[in-house]
């Protein structure tokens, strides 16, 4: 599977030129895949890769590489998550009782957050939506006020119970994990520090988060609200015996997280996947096991090659797992300037999806995504 994926990695940019991107463009992201009632490894693909074998021999030469393939993406990169975050912040809404799935707030653009104009995807007006409909359609303006009435402390309270503001627990050396929060010049911000919540509820400002974190909350969102410890290693042997040792996943922490809110964000969810007006139903409507999940797309500052200034370039998200009736897969992919999270990140993700279940796909059609 871990193969199949770094094949689905293998995605360029969308746009052209002149804002830098074709200079940026090229195989460049990950994958990660974890049961989410466990926290078992399945995958955890990172792009550009290389050969283990080449491994001490031609280390000094691999570190040189372009695109740094020794750097593992998956633990070690941190991305703006875009658009997969709001489903932290629906959660963060829901469970604390300020918010219901009926609560209805505007969705026109632009709207003043944090004093400061945003807008939709492309500056569309959706009028008064629920809370469902505006997850559903991924509506920046609604997430953002979301996030500011939810308020600083609260959220970021949230988000630590969810795993972030941390380096990802994982049987891989802690030291070269990155960890995940609000960053400015590299120092971790909290909730005393000057943020724009937000930004941060629609997954920007100076959010950074790892694919591995990521994959980790949406398996909580898909096992009931437990989060899991990743693992790697399944088995181990000593080197005077021909028997294994097999290792039991660490048991998933309860996140308190009230049952009905959770159902009301898988809801939302299944229909970003399966309604008409989802961001990822053409990419996932038709596939015949059932999947939920997110679309992101998330700007971050990049200098291509050559260019003397930093342009805006869209990290391209994907989210979620399946079946959902029975969760036995989360997947998240990453696609570096890629595009938008339908156009790239999805199908992507949706490679993982038909090598799991020997399943696949019909043809993508139209992607209306943010």
């Amino acid at each position: 599977m871990s193969a199949r994926a770094e094949a689905a990695l293998g995605v360029e940019g969308t746009c052209g030129a002149s804002n830098g991107r074709k200079a940026l463009a090229g195989r460049a992201g990950s994958v990660v895949a974890i049961e989410p009632q466990t926290g078992r490894v399945n995958v955890m693909a990172s792009v550009p890769g290389f050969d283990p074998n080449r491994v001490p021999r031609d280390f000094a030469q691999l570190n040189r590489a372009p695109g740094s393939p020794l750097f593992n993406r998956s633990a070690q990169s941190g991305y703006p998550p875009g658009s997969t975050f709001k489903v932290v912040t629906a959660t963060a809404a829901l469970d604390t009782g300020r918010f219901t799935p009926l609560s209805v707030l505007n969705g026109d653009s632009p709207k003043l957050i944090g004093g400061v104009p945003l807008s939709n995807f492309g500056n569309e007006d959706f009028g008064d939506v629920t809370l469902t409909a505006a997850l559903t359609n991924s509506i920046n303006t609604v997430w953002g006020r979301v996030g500011e009435i939810v308020g600083k402390d609260t959220m970021f309270t949230y988000m630590r119970r969810f795993g972030f503001n941390s380096k990802p627990p994982i049987d891989l050396p802690g030291s070269e994990l990155r960890s995940s929060g609000v960053f400015s010049r590299g120092k971790l911000l909290d909730e005393s520090d000057d943020v724009d919540i937000g930004r941060v509820a629609i997954g920007q400002e100076r959010l950074l988060v790892t694919p591995l974190q990521m994959t980790r909350f949406y398996s909580l969102i898909a096992n009931g609200g437990k989060l899991v410890e990743p693992r790697i290693v399944r088995a181990v042997q000593q080197p005077d015996s021909s028997g294994w040792h097999y290792l039991n996943p660490p048991l998933p922490t309860p996140s308190g997280v009230d049952p009905a809110a959770l159902a009301v964000v898988r809801d939302g969810l299944w229909r970003a996947t399966h309604a008409s007006y989802g961001t990822a139903t053409s990419v996932f409507g038709s596939f015949p096991i059932t999947v939920a999940g997110k679309t992101g797309t998330a700007e971050k500052s990049v200098r291509p090659p050559g260019y003397k200034y930093a342009v805006l370039q869209d990290q391209s998200w994907w989210c979620g797992y399946a079946p959902v009736e029975k969760p036995t897969i989360t997947v998240c992919a990453v696609i570096e300037n890629g595009g938008h999270g339908g156009t790239a990140a999805a199908p992507a993700a949706l490679k993982v999806f038909e090598q799991y279940f020997h399943q696949n796909a019909p043809p993508v059609g139209s992607i209306y995504s943010d």
